[in-house]
């Protein structure tokens, strides 16, 4: 294999880190486009929780392009990431209006992410330093 090309668990982990990046940048959009179309309480609030969710989903779009790039520090990053995705999937399978399909879909994906990250040795190869 060349230094070039690699790893299909790379490549998949990667695509995982993708999606989830593009889903909050989704989650942004639909926050933003709700504060603008319908009243709140609190308009500072609302604007202040958008800006954060923002910020968010872009740090998340800059940590998954470190990856790709191997840089050994974005793993930490990543593995605080996952496990507030655990935490989201955990509340939002639990309550009277619980949604167990959504929680599976946000919490499988993270806990598969969060276990590559800290156990496969591809990984680790992928993030030593160069």
């Amino acid at each position: 294999m060349t230094s070039n090309r690699r790893r299909l668990s790379i490549v998949l982990l990667t695509l995982v880190l993708s999606l989830q990046s593009t889903a909050l940048l989704g989650v942004a959009a639909l926050f933003s486009y709700e504060t603008l179309t319908s009243p709140s309480q609190s308009l500072g609030g609302s604007v202040f929780f958008d800006v954060l969710v923002w910020i968010s989903a872009f740090a998340a779009g800059a940590v998954t392009r470190g990856f790709w790039a191997g840089r050994s520090a974005t793993r930490a990053a990543i593995v605080v990431w996952q496990m507030l995705f655990v935490g989201i999937a955990i509340a939002t399978g639990q309550g009277a209006d619980a949604r167990l399909d959504l929680a599976l879909a946000i919490g499988v994906p993270a806990a598969v992410v969060t276990a590559a990250m800290l156990f496969a040795k591809s990984v680790t190869a992928h993030l030593e330093r160069k």
